[in-house]
């Protein structure tokens, strides 16, 4: 509740003193990807997601489905993707400096180290990984926290893969976390609209509820971990949480 209540006067404070008067966002969930990472073409996306797929026929063929609401979205003013990977890196440079943002950015590795490099004040990058399509080993994150400046472990987007955050794979990453000190982010929270019938056959819901991290926190107490997508729709189980490990923290 404090947190929320917190972003909600930093909301307030922008509306009323103007954007130079603020102290800086701290963005911990921006994605460093390349810019047709959802396909060749311009995607078209409505916003928010659920309004792409509505519904959905079960003799329909899913990725048909995703490919048309792109194709023709279902709403007046669709969202664009960028035409390249300089104009994507451009147009997110220009909104951290006009919203006075710090962002942590994560997904593609060298992409998230090549943003550092040409704006280190605006973007410090996060070890992303999914321990079933893009995995990396802990020597290899230990290498690049402590060598190529990352700061932190994160997205980690293994629910895409069916994968819990309690799962004994991740404890080698949780040792490595709680050595070092850095945050860890964990994706828990809905995919993309139809999700396991389209890009992520093995995506689960079930592993976004947060009490699945409960253990985790009893056997790492001195984790710093943050709940990515906020465990939606998981809501109070997410309230009961926070209330009950102040040491868990939230993207919003």
């Amino acid at each position: 509740m404090k947190r929320t209540v917190t972003l909600y006067f930093l909301l307030i404070s922008q509306y009323c003193f103007g954007q130079n008067e603020m102290e800086p966002i701290i963005d911990m969930h921006l994605h460093a990807i390349p810019y047709d990472a959802n396909g060749p073409q311009q995607v078209r996306f409505c916003y928010p997601a659920s309004t792409m797929i509505p519904y959905m026929d079960a003799s329909e063929n899913g990725m048909d489905v995703l490919m048309k609401a792109m194709s023709n979205p279902p709403c007046e003013n669709p969202m664009l993707s960028a035409e390249s990977d300089e104009a994507l890196f451009q147009d997110i440079l220009m909104r951290l400096q006009k919203y006075n943002i710090i962002a942590v950015a994560s997904g593609e590795n060298d992409i998230s180290l090549n943003w550092h490099k040409r704006a280190p004040e605006r973007i410090k990058p996060s070890v992303g990984f999914n321990l079933d399509y893009r995995n990396i080993s802990t020597d290899s994150v230990k290498s690049l926290i402590q060598n190529h400046k990352f700061v932190g472990i994160g997205e980690v987007a293994n629910q895409y893969g069916g994968i819990g955050v309690d799962d004994p794979r991740m404890d080698a990453y949780y040792m490595l976390a709680q050595e070092l000190d850095v945050p860890i982010g964990l994706h828990m929270g809905s995919g993309a609209p139809g999700s396991p019938m389209t890009i992520s056959p093995k995506y689960e819901v079930h592993l976004s509820n947060p009490l699945h991290l409960e253990k985790v926190i009893k056997k790492y107490p001195n984790l710093r971990v943050y709940i990515m997508h906020y465990g939606e729709p998981f809501i109070d189980e997410l309230i009961a949480l926070l209330y009950h490990y102040p040491q868990i923290y939230v993207d919003l």
